[in-house]
Order: structure tokens, then sequence, then C-alpha cells
């Protein structure tokens, strides 16, 4: 325990590293929430998806509108599957630090994606998609996993070499 809490003031020079882990559970958790209804809703999830891609394709970037319309919309079922189970991926990932990197920039494709199909702007105060970027760029490029996570456990018990 002694090891545990020492580590979430040592592990990023400067500054304690238990805010780090608590945005990193905490964006987990919000991914965690996205995914729930679309996974509960099944079936019906797809077709779902596709409406709403349908009614945002015109809103979409220009340059981003060609792929959704030539390769997610004719394929939204299987891209269904992606977005609903990549969240659960990337949830649990975040919130038990678990290949933290990897989850977090497989977040921040999704969410990018997910921006660039709505067409949102980056800077609107309303919109939440950049915050969830800078969020997961943050935890991309820190050692969000080492406090009170599974990356952080293999860590401290990694043989020596």
């Amino acid at each position: 325990m002694k090891t545990l809490i020492h580590s979430c003031y040592t592990n990023t020079p400067g500054m304690a590293a238990w805010p780090i882990a608590l945005l990193r559970i905490s964006v987990g958790i919000m991914f965690l929430i996205a995914c729930y209804p679309k996974i509960i809703a099944g079936a019906d999830w797809p077709g779902r998806m596709l409406g709403f891609l349908k009614f945002q394709a015109d809103k979409s970037y220009p340059f981003y509108r060609d792929a959704l319309e030539t390769l997610v919309i004719p394929n939204a079922e299987v891209f269904a599957y992606l977005v609903a189970y990549g969240e659960l991926a990337v949830g649990i990932s975040l919130v038990f630090g678990i290949a933290t990197r990897l989850g977090a920039g497989a977040g921040l494709f999704m969410v990018t994606n997910f921006l660039l199909a709505k067409g949102g702007a980056f800077w609107v105060p309303s919109a939440n998609d950049p915050m969830y970027i800078l969020a997961l760029i943050t935890l991309l490029f820190s050692n969000a996993g080492l406090v009170l996570g599974f990356d952080g456990y293999r860590a401290a018990n990694k043989p020596l070499q």
C-alpha cells in the first residue's frame, strides 16, 4: 500500500501522477457509458448508426464525406459493431490501465472520426469531441497507466533482464 501511495506522487517528475490517473479513469468511464446503449440495442444499433450517418452526411467535412459514402455507409453493420465494441475495449483499457497508450490511441482515432463525421468545429464550446481529443492526447503521451492501473502493476513486477 505504501508503494501505491508513493507512486501516485513520483511517477511524473515535477507533479503528482494521480490527476492523470483520474483523467484516464474518467475518460474510460465515459467510453463505457457511450457503448452501453449501443450494445444493449443489439441488432437495432446498425440501423440507428446508418440513419445518423445519412442525416449527418451533408454536415461532415467535405474531404471526409467521400469515405463515409463509399466505405462506412455501405458497410454500416460492420462499422456499427466496430464502434460499439471498440468503445467497450477503449473504456476497459482506460479504466483498468491495461495497455493504456494503445487504448488512448484507439480512442483518439475513434473520437477524431466521430468529429469528422459530424462536421463539428473544434473550438465550439458546445462540442465535447475536442475535449475528448485533448484528454486522449494527454493520456497517449503520459504514463497514465502506471498509477492505479495494470500497466503500473506489470511494470513494478517485471523481472530484471
